[in-house]
């Protein structure tokens, strides 16, 4: 499957024009105005880069939620201020399973390819807690509740 997927992105058409760059021309000299653009090109890349994150962490302080990452860690936004968590939820009182906090999907579509290939698309995801033991055992987090 990746090789598959190595020959729709050939690696060696990105490489190329970034080793075009360090070419010295026929007298000797560089051409530096190539480089130049690469850079300028980076660089608008790399601000929108910041400008999203700003923009989607401010929606996080604004709002006061906590949004899941992985592994049980979240961003929360509570008190307008920025702060990653741990979240460790205990052991189920009745089945003694561990949790598990993650966006859960609650929603979604059930397509099917030309091919015969059944896919699902979701369409909605919510911040649940979740017993490793039984997968329908799970609870429904509020992002805005306040951290203990």
């Amino acid at each position: 499957m990746i090789i598959g997927l190595m020959s729709l992105f050939p690696l060696w058409k990105v490489i190329q024009p970034a080793l075009g760059l360090f070419d010295i021309g026929s007298e000797g000299v560089s051409d530096g105005s190539a480089f130049i653009a690469w850079v300028a090109a980076f660089t608008v890349l790399f601000l929108l880069l910041v400008l999203v994150l700003v923009l989607s962490l401010w929606r996080l302080t604004k709002g006061q939620v906590r949004k899941p990452l992985m592994l049980g860690w979240a961003v929360s936004g509570s008190g307008r201020c920025i702060a990653i968590e741990k979240v460790r939820p205990g052991k189920r009182p009745f089945c003694g399973g561990d949790m598990r906090y993650y966006n859960k999907p609650t929603k979604w579509i059930d397509r099917t390819n030309a091919n015969g290939r059944k896919h699902r698309e979701v369409t909605e995801r919510l911040p649940a807690l979740e017993w490793t033991r039984n997968p329908r055992h799970w609870v429904e987090v509020d992002p805005a509740e306040k951290a203990q």
